[in-house]
């Protein structure tokens, strides 16, 4: 096998995830060569509007997964959150290594927690979860869309743009940048999107050769999570346009997997929790999902929809 490229996005954060799992194949097959491959996608070069506001999911990786089937590439990586539920036919998520932190933290001017902040006080989030989590917290605080990077939107902040942020602690501890946490946000309040804190190696499924090799830098407990949550968002299907939190957490052999749809107005929210066998992921999804369509989920989640517009 000769060099493996990497399709990447460009950023700091997305290198570095990069290079943690060249350094984990590397340590499974030592001698594999691997180089890195900058793909620019739609979501890095439209700045500007927020997140939920663009067309469609897999705007952070639909270039780099077009890559991998064109075999301009040999794998990808991803950060899990980014990635549709739904991917092309062709291509498999191979690895899934082990995941970091799935919490959000608080990011703030005079290191301030969520509960001392001024009334008023701007936070900047690009996430319409994050803006309905924060209503329920702080509905005295004023949420405002953010683009950029990590550093790019702390240097936002500290311009006195923003007083705080809301980040995955996941990309601030990968980027070594613990020491501007204020506060680390507890899931009970905000729950995150599927599959944050993991990353999610893509491989074309007709590849065996690699994806023999990638099947080494597995995680097994990660991959039950994220196949839960995933199964989960995919049922409701819900992309980055709704306020929908899901997390699943495995322990020897068990999963536990939590569900939060807020209203479209941000006065309500429904939970549901359920565990089972971790090797059952999707089958407790289908589980929990049923039971809050039961509920009446999906209009809330329909009701998303019509507001994304103007949630900030």
């Amino acid at each position: 096998m000769g060099k493996l490229l990497i399709g990447t996005r460009g950023s700091r954060l997305a290198l570095m995830q990069t290079a943690i799992v060249s350094d984990l194949l590397s340590r499974a097959e030592p001698g594999i060569a691997l180089e890195p491959k900058v793909i620019k996608t739609s979501g890095d070069l439209n700045q500007k509007s927020p997140i939920f506001e663009m067309a469609g999911d897999g705007i952070f990786g639909k270039e780099i997964n077009e890559a991998v089937i064109d075999g301009k590439v040999d794998f990808a990586v991803h950060s899990m959150k980014d990635l549709p539920t739904a991917i092309d036919r062709r291509l498999v998520i191979a690895a899934v290594p082990m995941r970091e932190s799935p919490s959000d933290v608080l990011i703030s001017r005079g290191s301030v927690g969520l509960d001392d902040l001024q009334p008023g006080a701007i936070v900047g989030t690009s996430s319409i979860i994050r803006i309905a989590e924060l209503k329920r917290s702080r509905a005295d605080l004023r949420a405002k869309a953010i683009r950029g990077n990590v550093e790019t939107r702390i240097k936002k902040m500290e311009r006195g743009e923003y007083d705080a942020l809301i980040l995955a602690e996941a990309g601030v501890n990968r980027l070594g940048l613990q020491d501007k946490v204020a506060q680390v946000l507890g899931l009970d309040e905000f729950m995150p999107v599927a599959g944050q804190g993991a990353l999610a190696v893509v491989a074309s499924a007709d590849r065996a050769d690699i994806l023999g090799s990638l099947k080494k830098i597995d995680h097994t407990e990660s991959r039950y999570e994220v196949s839960a949550e995933r199964k989960l968002a995919s049922l409701l299907g819900v992309g980055c346009e709704a306020a929908v939190g899901v997390l699943g957490r495995a322990s020897r052999g068990r999963l536990a997997l939590s569900c939060t749809v807020f209203s479209p107005k941000g006065t309500g929210a429904m939970s549901y929790s359920a565990a089972g066998a971790a090797a059952t992921a999707e089958e407790l999804a289908k589980r929990v999902g049923k039971t809050l369509m039961d509920r009446g989920a999906m209009g809330w989640i329909a009701g998303w929809g019509a507001r994304k517009a103007e949630a900030v």
